[in-house]
């Protein structure tokens, strides 16, 4: 049985260059993509996502993961650690650095909806329970594939969503 997610969608600090309401569409058909039948989760599930400034993300890095440096995503997973005996009604949180995400799309001479798009899901997919620190490489390549799986799928549709009635 699939999920009915559901986002909850904050910006704080920063300018969103777009429709919220048009990336979430997106990002919820990204979600349903992800494979997270080893969670509890609620047949109606929720993540928080949040798109900020450096300056917030790095008290949050600082806090969480104790590293005083502004970082691009961060994930904050409710279900890491034992199992809940019930069905829980959110997966997590997802934090991006909308100034982080502009300098990295810059430097790689792509879109920030191209840079915002990669981060989403990379952010989504930790919280699937994918790593590329401290693990084998071969997990490391497992996530660096569906995080570009899901790019490659998503890309066109995210585009849209950035550029819509608009010449680029």
């Amino acid at each position: 049985m699939s999920k009915n997610w559901h986002i909850s969608t904050a910006v704080e600090g920063v300018v969103f260059p777009a429709s919220i309401a048009a990336f979430e569409s997106v990002a919820l058909e990204i979600l349903a993509e992800v494979d997270f039948s080893g969670f509890n989760l609620a047949d109606s599930a929720k993540l928080s996502l949040l798109f900020t400034n450096d300056s917030r993300i790095r008290e949050l890095n600082r806090a969480y993961r104790k590293k005083d440096a502004a970082t691009d995503v961060l994930s904050f997973s409710l279900h890491e650690g034992e199992v809940v005996p019930f069905p829980s009604a959110s997966i997590g949180d997802v934090v991006i650095s909308v100034e982080t995400a502009q300098r990295q799309a810059k430097e790689r001479d792509i879109y920030l909806y191209q840079e915002l798009l990669r981060l989403f899901i990379h952010g989504v997919l930790h919280l699937a329970g994918f790593d590329h620190e401290n693990v084998s490489d071969e997990d490391a390549n497992r996530m660096r594939a569906k995080e570009d799986a899901l790019y490659d799928q998503y890309l066109l549709k995210m585009r849209s969503v950035f550029f819509i009635g608009e010449e680029e």
